[in-house]
């Protein structure tokens, strides 16, 4: 790769290639791995159409209760 010509048709320069080295950990990440920590209230695929609704209301009341901080300076609606 590093003896392979530009598209200009010149040779890669140690500098540009040291440059390059240097850059492409910014670039291109590295993926991680991770690891899912879930909790799971019961069993969603046996519950009732009404047991399902009331599962979502309590959670979305409980994501209610937990508002992100508004940043100050920001508009309600995301903008600047």
């Amino acid at each position: 790769m590093r003896d392979a010509a530009l598209p200009n048709g010149q040779k890669v320069t140690d500098a540009q290639f040291e440059a390059a080295v240097a850059a492409a950990p910014y670039l291109h990440p590295r993926l991680a791995a991770t690891t899912v920590n879930a909790n799971v209230n019961g069993e969603i695929a046996f519950m009732t159409p009404e047991q399902r609704r009331a599962e979502i209301k309590m959670l979305l009341r409980k994501r209610a209760a937990f508002e992100a901080p508004t940043i100050e300076g920001e508009a309600e609606d995301g903008k600047k």
